[in-house]
């Protein structure tokens, strides 16, 4: 009786197919894994995902990389393993830099510096629907915070670190007077912003909103990219100068050595699985040798990863001097060169995963018209206008999966043109 229920209840005239119960499991859009073994639909799976956290050492497998190359230029992806690698956009860039990933909006973002203007750009995760979304932004380092739907990037050029929200719109200076600011990373739960500085040579923090900036760790050589471990507590980056993972508490402390100096060939952006321990960087291979600047000899680009179990119960572990080491997850070709980096954890479908990735909105959420959709493309024609408040009704997984309803009116709606209203 209660399938029953579930198929009549998901199931909608004109959309049926896509209506009825799905079997499986259901994984939350964190490294956290939560099973269920009932049928789920649409109307259950918000709450099946937003089930209790007390099942996060259930880890969730797999997931997948993404990494900018800026030779040749292109935007891949792969497994955690390296296998199924893919070119999701090889034309139409110019030199594309900073790059992160939102797994619950099915988004990445990235930074393309051009020869007449710098732009950042997103699109879905398999490369569809590419937009401009912020004009004049040079940037090496974007964070998304999901949750608040904001996205946040350095500008190097105006030496500050900025946001706007995740359409682009009402871009605000977040932490001024900066340096040369690189790759950024973000604690919502902390609301803690953490960035690499180049020009001081040091790394930095603030609250999301810009206020309580103070510098974390100092007297570095060339850091590049920053990642951060919530849980642990822990700030990790990479080091150009000397070629070196290192790590430091959140609220700062001494500098740990996670690899040996030299160790790693050029390395730049890195990203961290938090729930296996493990950290992966992006490198081009390039070595130097004294007063002889770079050498092209080996410079075979490859994202790698840094097992930090391993590493701490192997070789010595981490410490002065750094006993973890490097294996190749992905060998990437002679003067390939991956400057940024992003994981992305496995969503299941049934938690609201789609082709282009995994949903931002779910059914029963209250919706208004995203920026820019009140007079513009399909979205036009339904019955919301700017201001309007209406309720998703039904999710059917397609191109326009949102079924909202105002003042007794329905029309289907794609997620781009929804944000969720955050005051009712």
């Amino acid at each position: 009786a209660q399938a029953l229920w579930l198929k009549l209840e998901c199931a909608w005239p004109h959309r049926i197919a896509s209506g009825f119960a799905m079997g499986g499991s259901v994984a939350r859009a964190t490294a956290a894994a939560v099973v269920i073994s009932a049928p789920i639909c649409p109307f259950a799976a918000r709450e099946a995902c937003s089930a209790s956290s007390a099942s996060s050492s259930a880890s969730a497998s797999g997931g997948k990389l993404y990494w900018i190359l800026t030779f040749p230029h292109k935007i891949q992806r792969s497994n955690v393993d390296g296998s199924e690698l893919e070119d999701l956009l090889d034309r139409d860039l110019e030199h594309p830099q900073g790059l992160c990933v939102d797994s619950i909006g099915g988004k990445m973002y990235w930074s393309d510096a051009g020869e007449l203007e710098d732009r950042l750009r997103r699109s879905n995760l398999d490369g569809s629907d590419v937009e401009d979304i912020v004009i004049g932004a040079s940037s090496w380092g974007i964070a998304v915070d999901a949750a608040a739907e904001k996205l946040y990037f350095s500008d190097s050029v105006g030496q500050k670190i900025r946001r706007a929200n995740l359409d682009g719109s009402e871009v605000e200076d977040v932490v001024v007077d900066l340096d040369d600011p690189a790759g950024i990373a973000l604690d919502p739960k902390r609301e803690m912003l953490v960035w690499c500085d180049q020009g001081s040579r040091s790394i930095g923090r603030a609250s999301l909103d810009g206020s309580d900036v103070q510098t974390l760790v100092s007297g570095l050589v060339y850091p590049v990219g920053v990642a951060l471990d919530p849980a642990a507590g822990q700030v990790y980056w990479t080091d150009g100068g000397t070629f070196m993972l290192q790590r430091s508490d959140m609220v700062g402390g001494p500098v740990v050595n996670i690899t040996a100096q030299g160790s790693l060939r050029d390395p730049h952006g890195i990203c961290i699985d938090e729930s296996r321990s493990i950290v992966y960087l992006g490198v081009s291979g390039t070595w130097y040798e004294r007063f002889k600047g770079p050498s092209a000899a080996n410079s075979t680009g490859a994202i790698q990863r840094v097992d930090l179990h391993r590493g701490a119960h192997g070789g010595g572990g981490p410490g002065i001097g750094g006993g973890a080491a490097s294996e190749d997850v992905v060998s990437l070709g002679v003067r390939s060169r991956p400057v940024s980096i992003a994981y992305a954890p496995v969503v299941s479908a049934a938690c609201g995963a789609s082709p282009h990735g995994a949903r931002r909105l779910r059914v029963g959420d209250l919706v208004e018209l995203a920026p820019g959709f009140a007079a513009e493309d399909d979205a036009a024609k339904g019955p919301l206008r700017a201001g309007d408040v209406g309720k998703i009704h039904a999710d059917d997984k397609s191109d326009k999966p949102f079924m909202v309803s105002f003042q007794g009116h329905e029309w289907w709606y794609k997620e781009s043109a929804l944000r969720r209203n955050v005051e009712m």
